[in-house]
């Protein structure tokens, strides 16, 4: 199978309910900021009680909204404000010299963590199936809480589904890079760490052929429904029931054990499996398939409100928290079946 590059760019392909934010509108950082509301400047100031008395001596600040006056979080004294042009500064090289593109932007909590995400040029197919692309993105997120550092992350975007995981990080070693690099502490080596972080953005696009190199292995391997059935319990964790004396799967209401909420999980994910996203180019019935179907599965439930809106902070564990360490489980279980 063949791996290949093709610039053209299809919105259509990306599901509006898995766009963080807003579309970003701009075409310089300070257009983006203030088109999105986001071009308000953090303070950092020492924290006093009611009496005016600093607190500790003075070892923690609080971090704040200069334009509401708005709390954020607290900080040690040794904490450096990374201002939200500082995150998308990042972009003017993006977008100057690797001809990315911006994509959205949004914030969190009332500012408490601030993302946006960037489009690269290329779109990498496959194997020979020229309907099965992937387009490639970069996420840049920031927490101005104290939570944690500025972050990137490589990713893709398949037909219908997220395919970004938490496996990028062993990607990153098998390149010899340290996965810590993409992420930047709140110091004073901010600028030091930035420019680092630049040098590394560049090899997303190598990092994503690698991914698809690896998927068209996974496409030319064959999974019954039993081993795609124990492939989602494994990855889900569903809970199985046993006898407690023999630790054998008691059967009596499920062929498996499973409880009612995992048949029902069970039941959605081999629905996925028939989908035409999942049956094309001869990848039904294999290991690509029922990777897919749980990357569709984490991407598209449990996601939205009652209005049909996304739920950002379900989405953004789809990039960055549980939602993307479960892709990385299952991606890491499926790659011991390739031979």
């Amino acid at each position: 199978m063949s791996i290949q590059i093709n610039r053209k760019r299809d919105n259509s392909m990306i599901p509006a309910h898995l766009l963080m934010g807003n579309a970003a509108v701009g075409t310089t950082v300070d257009e983006v900021l203030e088109n999105a509301g986001l071009n308000y400047e953090i303070g950092m100031e020492p924290i006093y009680t009611s009496s005016g008395k600093v607190i500790r001596d003075g070892n923690y600040r609080r971090t704040f909204r200069k334009d509401n006056d708005l709390t954020l979080g607290i900080v040690g004294k040794s904490y450096h404000v990374a201002q939200n042009k500082d995150l998308f500064g990042i972009a003017d090289v993006l977008t100057d010299k690797f001809d990315v593109e911006w994509d959205r932007v949004g914030s969190m909590d009332s500012g408490r963590r601030v993302f946006g995400s960037f489009i690269l040029p290329d779109h990498i197919t496959i194997g020979d199936n020229p309907d099965e692309t992937m387009e490639q993105r970069i996420y840049l997120s920031n927490t101005n809480d104290g939570s944690g550092g500025l972050r990137a992350l490589p990713t893709n975007v398949r037909l219908f589904c997220q395919n970004q995981t938490a496996h990028v990080a062993k990607m990153l070693r098998d390149w010899g890079i340290n996965p810590k690099a993409l992420s930047i502490r709140h110091s004073s080596k901010m600028e030091e760490r930035i420019g680092q972080l630049k040098e590394i953005l560049k090899i997303t696009n190598h990092l994503n052929i690698k991914f698809a190199e690896n998927a068209a292995q996974l496409m030319k391997v064959e999974m019954t429904e039993s081993d795609m059935t124990e492939f989602f319990i494994d990855t889900f964790g569903w809970t199985q029931k046993t006898n407690e004396k023999t630790g054998e799967i008691i059967t009596d209401n499920h062929p498996y054990g499973l409880a009612t909420r995992g048949q029902n999980q069970l039941e959605v994910l081999d629905e996925l499996l028939t989908h035409d996203t999942n049956t094309t180019g001869g990848m039904a019935g294999t290991a690509w398939a029922a990777y897919n179907a749980v990357t569709e599965y984490i991407d598209h439930n449990g996601i939205l409100l009652a209005s049909g809106k996304p739920k950002e902070s379900s989405v953004m564990n789809t990039v960055f928290g549980v939602g993307a360490t479960r892709k990385a489980k299952a991606w890491s279980n499926l790659m011991e079946l390739v031979v």
